[in-house]
């Protein structure tokens, strides 16, 4: 009979890391020390490695990263889900789903809001999960950036790392969403190391990490404080000339981002990629901590909107249990639901948190079903977006 628990001694954990390492052949070596150091991230302990078991022997496990994420002013407590793997002897047993569903139901009893994962096809929405974010990728011209003004740059600095969280802090609550990195994180992934500061008057304005690869100029990090993303794309035009490099991209910025419309109107061009059931999915697990976590940001998008000063009730009915808003002249309370107005999964009520969908999207995909009078509310609510997680932030 399988057993599932988490780790608790060291030769738990080097069985879990032969048993799922070889599930990466021929990058066994690789594979295994890349999960040894996973387990030193800063928010990990030890009953977020989940294993099972088969006979004694490890046979399937994942691991929970600890994180908090962003959508504009609401933060939420995130699971996060990496380093999925079974033991190739006990492939297509039934084990990981066995595994995975028990891992749904602990984040959900240790009070995680929401779940997130960048997964392979057509597994993870067995389990509730749908795709909720947009990868986006700029490609732009070395040469259409390099009469911008030369802008002042140096190497990170120690001192630096206050004011480039700030920097962070700001620009994640400006997008449709995000993971959030503390300090700790900051330092886990080794960020400050890879950074370029971009300076005004002296201070810290903008940076980026940039990775000159064979045939271009990776960005996978770009972050600026109001005009400075000027003076960041001029930077960005400069490492490219002096590595000899004729194509920028840049990645995890969303084309409503200020970076992206800078660079977009030097000639760039603008990769959106609409996943299906793979890649970075999302999932609600404790839907009234969500949804009351959630009220500041649907109350700054209601005031910001034509209906801002108008009242009404909006009845809602997932598969985690209905709720209402009760909207009154700019301000939203969580009510029971009288009446459901709008039926739909706590998949697509995740698609619209992120700005994936928009309310008309899943209306039309036939997903959600909404009385006539509820849609423009709805739209008002949960805007479409592009939601884009930032490369540097994934597991």
């Amino acid at each position: 009979m399988p057993t599932i628990r988490h780790l608790e001694t060291a030769q738990d954990l080097e069985g879990m890391l032969d048993a799922t390492a070889a599930a990466f052949q021929p990058g066994y070596l690789s594979a295994r020390r890349a999960f040894r150091e996973h387990q030193n991230d800063p928010r990990h302990r030890p009953e977020l490695s989940r294993i099972l078991e088969v006979d004694g022997a490890v046979a399937s496990s994942v691991r929970i990263v600890d994180r908090d994420f962003r959508v504009g002013k609401a933060v939420f407590r995130l699971g996060g889900i990496a380093d999925v793997a079974t033991h190739p002897d006990y492939q297509k047993q039934g084990y990981c789903a066995l595994l995975f569903k028990e891992v749904v139901a602990f984040m959900a009893a240790e009070g995680y809001d929401l779940s997130l994962l960048f997964g392979i096809p057509n597994f993870y929405h067995r389990f509730g999960y749908a795709t909720a974010l947009v990868p986006a990728t700029l490609t732009v011209s070395a040469a259409h950036l390099a009469n911008l003004p030369a802008a002042a740059t140096r190497p990170f600095q120690e001192g630096d790392l206050p004011a480039l969280s700030a920097l962070l802090e700001a620009d994640l609550e400006a997008r449709a969403c995000a993971i959030v990195r503390d300090e700790a994180l900051w330092r886990y992934r080794g960020v400050p190391n890879a950074l370029t500061v971009v300076e005004q008057e002296g201070r810290p304005a903008a940076y980026f990490t940039a990775e000159e690869r064979k045939d271009d100029l990776l960005v996978r990090e770009a972050v600026a404080a109001g005009d400075a993303c000027r003076a960041l794309v001029s930077a960005l035009g400069a490492r490219a000339a002096a590595a000899g490099k004729e194509t920028i991209r840049v990645q995890g910025v969303p084309p409503d981002h200020p970076v992206a419309r800078c660079l977009c109107l030097q000639g760039a061009r603008v990769e959106l990629c609409y996943e299906r059931n793979q890649g970075g999915m999302m999932r609600i697990l404790r839907l009234e901590d969500t949804l009351r976590k959630l009220l500041p940001e649907l109350q700054r998008r209601l005031a910001a909107s034509p209906l801002g000063a108008r009242s009404t009730s909006l009845g809602f009915d997932t598969d985690l249990g209905s709720f209402g808003l009760v909207c009154e002249k700019g301000s939203i309370t969580l009510a029971p639901a009288a009446t459901a107005q709008v039926t739909l999964p706590q998949w697509a009520l995740m698609q619209m948190m992120t700005g994936f969908a928009s309310p008309g999207d899943l209306l039309l995909a036939g997903s959600a079903t909404a009385a006539p009078e509820a849609i423009p509310w709805l739209e008002a609510l949960f805007p479409r977006r592009w939601p884009t997680a930032i490369p540097t932030d994934c597991f």
